[in-house]
């Protein structure tokens, strides 16, 4: 399957969120009102997604190797979520039946998947791979981040059918740490920055 792949490099601040906050697809004049809940674990949140029912939530509680897993049938009331290894998650997506969870953790090296939120199953990598941003579009998911942290450093692309089982699509040389990417109007769009301290880690 080809793909267009136009990245974009823009420098984004992150910012770091502890709090819930829900618009209304029905009210009139859309995204216009929102109401924020206070979800009973203060993490810094990255990413959300929806799927089977259920929203996921993922982030880092703070400190390494320490993250969190949330769900949610409303938007409003959150409950965490046990997972089999413990990591700083960075993004969420859901497609082909299937949540897959990323973390940004270069020690780590790895992913997990879920069919409903809940029960997570651990997969790893055979390389040292930070993996920053993740998304789902015609039947694959598809993933951005840094290989081989300490080594090679490249920036590097992979794609999977079902979060398990996946392709390395493109390499590159590069100091640009990721934050999204996106697919619309036939195109993958990935966005980053420089680290602020020098260094193109996470």
């Amino acid at each position: 399957m080809a793909f267009t792949k136009t990245l974009f490099l823009s420098l984004l601040a992150v910012l770091s969120v502890n709090t819930i906050a829900i618009a209304p697809i029905h009210a009139v004049g859309v995204g216009e009102t929102w109401t924020s809940y206070t979800p009973s674990t203060s993490s810094g949140w990255r990413s959300v997604a929806y799927g089977n029912g259920i929203f996921v939530a993922v982030g880092e509680i703070g400190g390494a190797g320490t993250g969190d897993i949330m769900t949610s049938q409303d938007g409003a009331t959150w409950t965490s979520q046990t997972t089999p290894v413990t990591a700083e998650w960075t993004s969420v997506a859901y497609g082909n039946g299937i949540f897959v969870v990323v973390s940004d953790e270069d020690f780590a090296k790895d992913r997990l998947t879920s069919t409903d939120g809940t029960t997570w199953t651990r997969q790893t990598s055979t390389t040292f791979d930070s993996w920053q941003a993740l998304t789902f579009n015609d039947g694959i998911f598809m993933a951005i981040g840094i290989e081989d942290i300490g080594s090679s450093n490249s920036r590097v692309i992979i794609t999977s059918p079902d979060g398990i089982n996946w392709s390395t699509q493109s390499s590159w040389s590069g100091t640009t740490t990721w934050s999204s990417i996106a697919f619309g109007n036939n195109k993958f769009v990935a966005v980053g920055g420089i680290a602020s301290w020098g260094g193109p880690y996470p």
